[in-house]
């Protein structure tokens, strides 16, 4: 990756940083090169809520949808991930267009709201006679 890095002109890799959110929301591009893994990455979801667009490999993108722009965000060897990051940073109107598409992913998707309504229509399924909220007593 660092050298694949050193080809783009205008790219720092940065390893340890001591302030996360600060560097992430200074970022013109979110690179997130995982290797292996399950599951849903916290860090993809969290860069994508920023509004930034994302490169990331395939394994980081695992779990998620993208709704039509996963051929712009998605790479499978150093080439892709090297071409992704040229064209968003060569290009920030489209940049900004998928960070905001990415930012309503995860709000409409993946926030609290949406995914707690997906667990409420769950538990409803597997306990009869379950429903939220505090039932309603009448004392005599």
């Amino acid at each position: 990756l660092l050298k694949a890095a050193r080809r783009v002109p205008g790219c720092t890799l940065l390893s340890y940083v001591s302030n996360y959110a600060e560097t992430l929301n200074q970022a013109d591009v979110i690179v997130i090169p995982d290797e292996g893994g399950a599951g849903m990455k916290n860090r993809v979801l969290e860069a994508m809520a920023l509004g930034k667009p994302c490169v990331l490999s395939v394994d980081a993108a695992r779990g998620f949808e993208f709704y039509g722009v996963q051929d712009r965000l998605l790479f499978r060897d150093m080439e892709e991930c090297v071409a992704r990051v040229t064209a968003f940073l060569s290009d920030p109107v489209q940049a900004a267009s998928i960070g905001a598409h990415l930012t309503s992913v995860a709000r409409r998707h993946y926030s609290i709201e949406a995914v707690g309504q997906k667990w409420e229509m769950l538990y409803r399924g597997l306990r009869p006679g379950y429903h939220s909220g505090p039932k309603s007593q009448t004392i005599r």
